[in-house]
């Protein structure tokens, strides 16, 4: 009986463990400032600027930073920033949601197939000297109830100048 006691509690104490609710924390990638949970992890990529994973959920995020310097000079503003990435992902033979606006920041949504299917929220920004794609994205079947809180990180985006 004092066994089983014991073991109950030890069960009791491990699940209670798991159900903290996670916190926040804060990730700079080169002069961008992303708040996030600490259920995150740095990854790195040849390509993109960060990636960010989380192990709950199968959640991430990309980052992709592009100098104003090696960009046309048509692109001026985070909304020309989303329209030459729209415009590009499309020639690569994918299908972009037109462009939208989450309040002030142009976003544009797709699907991608690789091992699961995955829903994207991509977000663009401009800093001084560089424009900002950031892609969050979990199973497509989990989208909308992460759409909130994709706009909640996005929106809680800043530079350091």
């Amino acid at each position: 009986m004092k066994i089983r006691c014991l073991l109950l509690a030890l069960l009791l104490v491990l699940c209670c463990t798991g159900c903290a609710a996670p916190e926040k924390k804060v990730f700079e990638i080169k002069e961008m400032r992303l708040t996030l949970d600490d259920s995150f992890k740095e990854g790195t990529h040849e390509i993109y600027t960060g990636i960010l994973k989380s192990n709950r959920e199968a959640i991430g995020v990309i980052v992709l930073r592009e100098d104003k310097s090696q960009l046309p000079d048509t692109i001026k503003t985070a909304d020309d920033y989303a329209e030459l990435t729209r415009s590009a992902t499309v020639q690569s033979g994918r299908t972009i949601d037109e462009i939208k606006h989450d309040g002030d920041i142009p976003y544009y949504e797709y699907n991608f197939r690789s091992e699961l299917n995955y829903r994207y929220y991509t977000a663009h920004f401009e800093s001084k000297d560089a424009f900002w794609g950031v892609q969050f994205f979990c199973a497509k079947n989990r989208y909308d109830k992460n759409f909130a809180v994709f706009s909640e990180w996005a929106h809680a985006i800043t530079f350091a100048d």
